[in-house]
């Protein structure tokens, strides 16, 4: 295959391995071969390390190996690659084998060989009209090929390398195939050839798909001992955000949201372990399932979900019509007597987001992308924020919400708390010009009610004081948009002995404050109650981090949960509930309120705490503690413009309430650790 765009862009990124060009187009191979027609069988891809492709060439077959410069020394070495049929090519750090040669699956060097082959077929399995046909060569893996005797076939023969004998012994076993004839030394067993045909989705009826179900649920009904294995979607979105960058976001995102996901679903039931329609034989009312290679412990739904990925993989790339597919699905499913697959059915069809590569597929890299994607869609929650970088389904959801078409730069991810929400920043053009918006991804589903909150706000509040407009509800992405808006992020201003802006913040957090209950609707209660929750939360998981401070916090939770109880019931309005330096923005004529997400009806102080915990920790975390006292005054002086201030008592319990919170934010905000031991010796000064 000619390369495309995107395999120059790859061999452009890894100098490493210069022959790698070589690896990747077949044609360019056997020009520089002078030889016949190469089609690519296998590929194997290690960026910076190793490329090994191997190629049918109507014979034994090719392996070439691009390596870097240091291994190619090795390779030029080995003196028994030093003969006719081996081609170095010193300029390209590549080599081109015989099958033969394979160093870890030893046995090709006889099955591969004509004439060395009918000799060791005999000693394993007796003598006899047999002809050896080529399945399968993954090289240093395993070999594959087919015993026909008398012209009909009579067994199959599968080698690896030594040390992988006993699983592919099993493997056979389980199969519930005829063992002809093994070879521990060279790693060979020989299997009764199992008659029948392969499920094939394009032909299989629905009934046979259902047939297999049954047949699933009774292998699940054995156990296996051990650890299960590491789900393969993990390395397959690394490997691919290193294959297409663009798509590099999206495959770590969706990587992050399936490894939340799994964490809890180990089990120790008998799986096949990459089971789909072609691993099983059906043969009259009877059917076999093979290639057990994989076998192991783990959930039922691992296989589940690996036989839906691959008919999802046949209709997105093979053409298997979707009803088609969705209907054998369907009877699967009811053969097993399952509802689905949950999160497996996602994670298998991440598993092979690097297939179309490794097939090479002239159209890799958007076959790559439409796995990618549809596993984002099937992850629900957990493939939220994968979605949310695709640029180009961002794209058509905006100018589905805005009636207008739209041409979307790559998405930005601005913040993430995993697994609950995230912002992300959409840039663009559109018929009116440039953009910039931000999206308020939730994950467990679209936050509507803040939405209509900004816009009660923005009603309600005075003309100095905003916040961002609402610029779009997108449901099926979990995302509402807001307008960006023009200033200074106050937190970028703390450095400077400017005060303004802190009296800005003050002057905007009392205007919030006052706010009525009536403009602002239907917003849930925060208590004190609620406050001393995450306070011990926050202990709890310090504590869980850092045992040596386990005595003083625990002195501290007693301490001010019984102060914080003695304080007497406060006002109620509108609170912003997380407000701090990061949540405003000043402009000179307006001071923006951001990231209302958490506003309920509580007591106005635990805002002005909040904000004050955060100046103090700041000073401490960067030594200014004599320069931001003057900032904290002049925030208080701005709330007093348009505010009284609670009694003082109470603003200092419930500062010392915020702070405290910071031994474990300063545990889990990277480079904020060293300020754990003051933030607790300042409390129990």
């Amino acid at each position: 295959m000619s390369l495309n765009d995107a395999d120059l862009d790859l061999i452009a990124r890894d100098p490493a391995l210069p022959g790698l060009k070589l690896a990747l187009d077949g044609d360019a191979l056997r020009a520089r071969l002078e030889g016949g027609p190469l089609v690519a069988r296998y590929l194997r891809y290690k960026p910076g390390e190793t490329c090994t492709a191997h190629f049918d060439d109507g014979g034994a077959g090719l392996t070439l190996r691009a390596v870097t410069a240091e291994r190619y020394a090795i390779y030029r070495g080995r003196a028994a690659w030093h003969r006719p049929d081996v081609r170095y090519f010193d300029d390209l750090c590549a080599v081109v084998l015989p099958g033969t040669l394979d160093r870890r699956v030893k046995a090709a060097r006889h099955l591969l060989d004509r004439e060395k082959a009918p000799a060791l077929l005999a000693a394993l399995i007796g003598p006899g009209n047999d002809r050896l046909s080529l399945l399968k060569h993954k090289p240093g893996r395993r070999l594959v090929l087919r015993v026909d005797r008398d012209g009909r076939p009579y067994a199959l023969l599968k080698a690896v390398p030594p040390g992988d004998f006993e699983a592919l012994m099993l493997s056979a076993r389980r199969a519930g195939a005829a063992v002809l004839g093994a070879d521990p030394g060279q790693g060979i067993v020989v299997q009764g050839w199992i008659a029948g045909t392969a499920a094939d989705p394009h032909h299989t009826a629905p009934e046979d798909f259902a047939r297999i179900g049954v047949a699933l649920a009774a292998v699940h009904r054995e156990t296996a001992d051990g650890p299960p294995r590491r789900h393969p979607c993990f390395e397959a979105l690394e490997a691919l955000a290193w294959l297409l960058p663009d798509l590099a976001s999206e495959a770590r995102a969706l990587s992050r949201g399936l490894a939340r996901g799994l964490a809890e679903e180990a089990a120790n039931t008998l799986c096949h372990g990459d089971f789909s329609a072609d691993q099983v034989i059906l043969n009259g009312s009877g059917l076999r399932f093979i290639d057990w290679d994989r076998a192991g412990p783990g959930p039922a739904q691992l296989d589940l979900g690996s036989f839906l990925a691959r008919l999802d993989a046949d209709r997105l790339l093979d053409g298997l019509p979707a009803a088609r597919a969705e209907s054998l699905g369907r009877a699967f499913l009811r053969g097993y007597g399952a509802i689905d697959a949950g999160l497996y059915h996602a994670a298998a069809l991440a598993a092979l987001v690097c297939e179309p590569f490794r097939d090479r597929r002239a159209d890799w890299p958007r076959a790559c992308a439409g796995l990618l994607r549809l596993a984002a869609r099937l992850a629900g929650g957990e493939g939220a924020l994968a979605r949310a970088l695709d640029r180009e389904g961002m794209a058509r959801a905006i100018a589905a919400a805005w009636g207008r078409p739209v041409t979307l730069d790559p998405p930005e991810l601005l913040r993430d708390r995993p697994g609950r929400r995230a912002l992300i920043a959409y840039r663009g053009i559109t018929s009116e010009g440039a953009f910039e918006t931000y999206g308020k991804l939730r994950v467990k589903g679209l936050d509507s009610r803040t939405p209509d909150l900004y816009r009660r706000l923005a009603a309600a509040l005075p003309g100095d004081v905003g916040v961002p407009d609402v610029m779009g509800i997108l449901p099926e992405a979990r995302i509402w948009l807001q307008a960006r808006v023009c200033g200074h992020l106050l937190a970028d201003l703390l450095d400077s002995p400017d005060t303004a802006p802190l009296r800005a913040a003050g002057r905007a957090l009392a205007r919030l404050h006052g706010v009525g209950l009536d403009p602002i609707g239907e917003v849930a209660e925060w208590t004190m109650r609620d406050e001393l929750t995450v306070m011990r939360d926050a202990f709890a998981r310090a504590a869980a981090a850092r045992p040596e401070f386990g005595q003083s916090l625990a002195a501290l939770d007693a301490m001010l949960t019984e102060q914080a109880e003695a304080l007497p019931p406060g006002r109620r309005n509108g609170i912003h509930r997380d407000f701090y330096p990061d949540q405003v923005i000043v402009a000179p004529d307006k001071t923006w309120l951001l990231d209302l997400d958490l506003f309920a009806i509580g007591d106005p102080a635990i805002d002005i705490a909040n904000f004050i915990a955060h100046l103090r920790e700041h000073a401490l975390r960067n030594g200014l503690e004599d320069k931001l006292r003057a900032h904290e005054d002049a925030f208080l002086a701005g709330y007093t413009r348009i505010a009284p201030l609670p009694d003082a008592a109470r603003l200092d319990v419930l500062i010392r309430v915020s702070l405290a919170r910071h031994v474990w934010i300063s545990q889990r905000v990277a480079g904020r650790s060293h300020v754990t031991g003051r933030v607790i010796s300042l409390l129990l000064a």
